[in-house]
């Protein structure tokens, strides 16, 4: 709560006021430049930095570079290759799983290779990237070189389709008695 009678008693300082303290401060310091002098809309826009890759926010994330003879795939021709089937993945250090588009609309079911652990989510196409939303966001390129499929991942690493089937896949476990 904030005290009335002592919230009267004091008053902010004027910015010209702020500005001659800090102006005095750095010749005390010793940190006088001409930057010290001059006025704000003279000084040099601060640089930012770079933002991430957006794997965990809600940005869309910069998109791996293109290599030689890559074509993209958009949202049709993505949807149109794989809608009602399972895709199988891997990279050079082995299977990776398999994902199932089910038909009419933007969810997905993926299943590691490793573990077996399956996740039901959504994806989305934005900026260049397809972004699916399991566990936490992965967002790929999609693309076809020489006549085969990859998914790129953020890092650049590519994920070759070596499969794809009209078997449906599903994360429901089956009856047990």
């Amino acid at each position: 709560m904030i005290d009335k009678a002592r919230s009267n008693s004091w008053r902010r300082p004027e910015p010209r006021a702020l500005g001659l303290l800090a102006l005095a401060a750095a010749l005390l310091i010793g940190g006088w430049s001409a930057a010290t002098l001059a006025k704000p809309s003279e000084l040099e826009a601060p640089q930012l930095a770079p933002l991430d890759d957006g794997v965990l926010d809600d940005r869309p994330a910069k998109p791996p570079a293109p290599r030689g003879g890559e074509v993209f795939f958009d949202e049709d021709s993505w949807r149109a290759l794989v809608e009602g089937k399972t895709l199988y993945y891997r990279t050079s250090e082995g299977l990776v799983g398999r994902e199932y588009y089910p038909p009419g609309g933007n969810r997905a079911v993926f299943e590691y290779a490793g573990d077996g652990a399956c996740f039901e989510g959504s994806w989305n196409y934005a900026s260049g990237l397809f972004c699916f939303f399991y566990d936490t966001k992965h967002c790929f390129r999609h693309l076809e070189r020489g006549g085969d499929i990859f998914a790129r991942q953020m890092d650049g690493v590519d994920q070759k389709v070596i499969k794809i089937t009209s078997e449906p896949l599903s994360c429901a476990k089956g009856l047990t008695s």
